[in-house]
C-alpha cells in the first residue's frame, strides 16, 4: 500500500465474528507529498481464515479503510 505523507496506518486482522484487532502500527515516513510504499508480513497468522485491512488515519483525523484481503492459514501436519 502507499500513502502520500499524511497521518499513519494501523494494520488490522479479523479472525472471529468480524471483530478487528490492531496488530501493527505504521507511522508515515515523512511529511512530504511523495508516495511511499510499505510492506508488512504477518509472522503469526491464526489457524483458519484471516482477514486483513489497513486503517488510514489522515493528518486531520479522518479515518478510511482499505479493501479487505483474506488468507487461509492451515498448519503443516
Amino acid at each position: 500500500f502507499a500513502d502520500q505523507g499524511r497521518g499513519g496506518f494501523i494494520i488490522e486482522r479479523s479472525v472471529v465474528n468480524g471483530s478487528w484487532e490492531a496488530i501493527e502500527i505504521v507511522s508515515e515516513t515523512s511529511s512530504t507529498k511523495r508516495v511511499h510504499t510499505y510492506h508488512w508480513l504477518d509472522q503469526s497468522p491464526q489457524e483458519g481464515m484471516n482477514q486483513y485491512r489497513v486503517k488510514h488515519i489522515g493528518a486531520h483525523g479522518k479515518i478510511s479503510y482499505s479493501a479487505t484481503r483474506t488468507y487461509l492459514h492451515e498448519s503443516e501436519s
